[in-house]
């Protein structure tokens, strides 16, 4: 009886923890900038800034952190005239998490519906950061005609990726995400740098993300869904269709190392690299100086502005 009393709690812990955590509608009581938009599937968190009128650049972040991780970046490209567009992936932030797989059309279809509804028509800019980066390139794969430049900061899907194995297993991962998940990356947070980062109480900020409900489940399935993802064909596809892009890597970053600066040289010899010395993965917000003067050069080079 002792037992099947424990396996029952054990079974019980990660429902429990889950439904102990805040709820997204909870934490947007304590103040949401920019706007909240309805779309087909949930509420979307969208952030807007620069001239109406500018050429459109739409942000889009990583696994871990939502869109304010590209505060550093985006008065750079306000400053150079741009309508800068970043909102919360799903999951993440203040925007909903619809039940489903968070594999690379689930966070498509958001993508598109946030363009849809912010009306951005013709050719725009597209930056995808770390798991951003492989939705920037599916979104670009599927449409590059739309596309007037990519760029994409460490970028996931071009080499093995660097999730912890345990996650890998079905039950025990889930088990250890959803119950010890929040403690782990906490941890994770106070060893990798965001001292040095320009977004303020970024580690606050980060530890009330893992205390959301729907947060860490959402980290886990889009682990094992997207960011293992090759994504060599898409980009096989960008550059056959002749779509500018962008690469930029961290010298240090552990996460998405400088071999896959490699395998993308191999699969689109067009691409432009460059690499940020001593950058760790953490670059869009310790680094965001250097970031945004490469994006705006190479844009510079493409358009002229």
């Amino acid at each position: 009886m002792t037992l099947l009393v424990i396996l029952i709690a054990l079974c019980a812990m990660p429902l429990l923890a889950e439904a102990t955590r805040m709820s997204v509608a909870k934490k947007r009581q304590q103040g949401v900038p920019g706007e909240l938009v309805d779309l087909p599937k949930g509420t979307t968190h969208i952030q807007r800034d620069g001239p109406e009128d500018g050429p459109v650049v739409v942000l889009v972040h990583g696994l871990t952190t939502p869109a304010y991780l590209f505060a550093g970046v985006v008065p750079r490209l306000v400053a150079a005239g741009y309508r800068v567009i970043r909102y919360d992936l799903w999951g993440r932030g203040f925007s909903d998490c619809p039940i489903g797989r968070q594999d690379g059309d689930y966070f498509l279809d958001q993508l598109n519906a946030v363009l849809d509804h912010e009306e951005v028509a013709g050719p725009f800019v597209l930056v995808g950061y770390s798991m951003g980066g492989a939705i920037a390139a599916l979104t670009a794969a599927a449409d590059p005609g739309e596309i007037a430049a990519l760029a994409l900061v460490a970028p996931t899907g071009l080499g093995p990726a660097n999730v912890p194995k345990l996650t890998r297993w079905p039950i025990l991962g889930d088990w250890v995400m959803w119950v010890l998940g929040g403690v782990l990356l906490r941890r994770r947070l106070k060893g990798d740098g965001f001292k040095a980062s320009v977004v303020t109480d970024l580690p606050k900020l980060e530890a009330r993300e893992t205390r959301t409900r729907g947060y860490l489940p959402g980290v886990l399935s889009s682990m094992r869904q997207l960011v293992t993802r090759d994504m060599a064909p898409e980009h096989t596809r960008i550059a056959a269709a002749g779509a500018p892009v962008l690469a930029i890597w961290g010298e240090a970053d552990r996460s998405v190392p400088l071999s896959s600066m490699a395998r993308l040289a191999e699969v689109n010899g067009q691409a432009w690299h460059h690499q940020v010395d001593g950058a760790d993965h953490g670059l869009i917000h310790n680094r965001p100086g250097e970031v945004g003067a490469e994006i705006l050069r190479f844009l510079k080079a493409r358009s002229g502005r």
